[in-house]
């Protein structure tokens, strides 16, 4: 079936790792794939940007490329399925709300949501910033991650965390499979299954398996160790400990309250909070 699967998820939620994993459940190489080696790349690379479009973007403006977000998205939508392809952005533009996803270049998409607590922990160690910084980051609904270094022609549109998982999961006529990270920690074979058959993928349950052992934490943390991580923006670890429940411990009471005020009613929704949880 034609289109793209996006593998969408606002940052530090564990898209890396769910595309490690379905790198090497698609891989037939005897040992794990490195994680230097990951398939399903974002189309705001440039090097794909580039190579859909027929020229070097450098010297375009950001109004110029954003023009062709879309028609890129058709391009490889033609590819041979499965096409999967990674991306932090909202689905909707931020300020004119316009879609940034194509429908008619889009089959589905595989969301992971993660409790916006381990996120703000998670965002503070992956970009050198503090709490007060993550927090106000993850609340924030002009925020984006800005193109940098030859890598990224445009940037990633974010908007705050509410607004992110709202746009995937609530758009309408999309066909999208929400997982949560905590369940892709608890019930690993269980949750990656679900959004492997919801992609159209024919399982092996040993595959899956041998899958999730060759993306286990500790194997992709010894190999940055041993070779880097190119897709780490900064000297500190990209693969730290991805532990579920950091955040009530490492943020103060008015950040947790700074976040639950303004996302409660998503993080209920996902089981984060009690159902009684008062503002």
């Amino acid at each position: 079936m034609r289109g793209i699967i996006w593998l969408a998820s606002y940052p530090r939620s564990g898209n890396t790792w769910l595309r490690t994993v379905l790198t090497n459940l698609l891989s037939t190489s005897a040992g794990p794939i490195d994680v230097n080696q990951l398939e399903m790349e974002s189309l705001a690379l440039r090097s794909l940007f580039d190579g859909a479009v027929g020229w070097e973007t450098s010297e375009s403006t950001d109004e110029e490329i954003g023009r062709w977000r879309l028609p890129v998205q058709e391009i490889f939508a033609g590819e041979a399925p499965p096409v999967f392809k990674k991306t932090h952005d909202v689905f909707r533009h931020p300020l004119t709300q316009a879609p940034l996803f194509s429908p008619s270049a889009t089959r589905c998409a595989i969301y992971i949501v993660r409790n916006p607590l381990d996120v703000a922990v998670s965002f503070k160690a992956r970009f050198g910033t503090d709490s007060v910084e993550a927090v106000r980051f993850i609340n924030d609904p002009n925020a984006a991650l800005e193109a940098h270094g030859d890598d990224l022609p445009l940037p990633e549109l974010l908007s705050d965390w509410s607004t992110h998982v709202r746009s995937w999961i609530d758009e309408p006529g999309l066909r999208v499979c929400a997982i949560r990270y905590e369940d892709m920690k608890i019930r690993p074979e269980e949750t990656f299954a679900t959004a492997f058959r919801f992609a159209g993928l024919t399982l092996d349950v040993s595959r899956l398996r041998k899958a999730l052992e060759f993306s286990a934490f500790e194997v992709v943390q010894q190999q940055e160790r041993r070779h880097g991580f190119s897709e780490r923006m900064s000297a500190r670890r990209f693969f730290r400990e991805g532990r579920v429940g950091s955040g009530k411990e490492l943020l103060s009471e008015i950040e947790v309250a700074q976040i639950v005020g303004k996302h409660a009613d998503v993080m209920r929704r996902f089981g984060y909070l009690p159902t009684d949880f008062a503002r």
